[in-house]
């Protein structure tokens, strides 16, 4: 972990503004889209054709989008010399509070995280 690598959008994506220049790899990926075989006794449910994709198979505490968005956002910041990061977070749980900071510390980066709950 740590090594960028450049990043090349895919073609419906090339035309937009600020594409990132560098992704650093966190998750396993591409995880893959699997068929849903559902055992359904209600005959209103339509339960063919029902796909899944597996982003608890990236192999990272959390996956999914918010560990992608990492990638990106720590690429920039590591491409651009920063040694340490300032995460603010509002925050309905802790959750990406401890995935940012596990993240943080495999890189070895110097780093502060401030949470504040969202009133609700």
């Amino acid at each position: 972990m740590g090594d960028l690598i450049p990043y090349k959008p895919p073609i419906w994506a090339s035309n937009l503004h600020n594409i990132p220049k560098y992704r650093l790899p966190l998750a396993r990926l591409p995880t893959p889209l699997l068929p849903l075989n559902l055992v359904v006794e209600d005959e209103d449910i339509i339960t063919k054709n029902i796909w899944i994709k597996r982003d608890d198979l990236t192999e990272f505490l959390g996956a999914g989008n918010k560990i992608r968005k990492l990638e990106f956002l720590l690429a920039d910041a590591v491409s651009k010399g920063m040694l340490l990061n300032v995460y603010m977070f509002l925050t309905t749980t802790d959750f990406g509070v401890v995935q940012v900071a596990i993240v943080l510390s495999r890189l070895e980066v110097r780093n502060q995280i401030i949470a504040e709950q969202q009133q609700s």
